[in-house]
């Protein structure tokens, strides 16, 4: 049990979303919510989802978001950093669906 307050991220979609956007984003919280608590994968702490706005309520990651770390200065170092990043996140979430 934590004390105190928990700082959280909070995903939700702008007013102008299209619809994909908002299956995507019910679709990442599917996907989200098989998967096993790994140390290089954000927690899904909760969800709101009864009404719009769609709510996905994440562990805070300091830094910004995934990409955002992944990303530096230059368009090579973008490629090659994203590649290895949706790479990684495959491999957690081939051997977190495996378990």
């Amino acid at each position: 049990m934590t004390t105190g307050p928990t700082t959280v991220a909070v995903k939700t979609l702008r007013n102008s979303a299209t619809e994909k956007e908002r299956r995507d984003l019910l679709q990442e919280l599917a996907v989200m919510k098989m998967l096993d608590p790994h140390p290089n994968v954000v927690r899904l702490l909760g969800c709101c989802t009864e009404r719009d706005p769609v709510f996905l309520i994440m562990e805070f990651v300091e830094g910004g978001g995934t990409l955002q770390v992944c990303v530096y200065e230059g368009e090579i170092r973008k490629k090659i950093k994203i590649r290895r990043y949706l790479q990684a996140l495959k491999n957690v979430l081939k051997s977190s669906i495996k378990s």
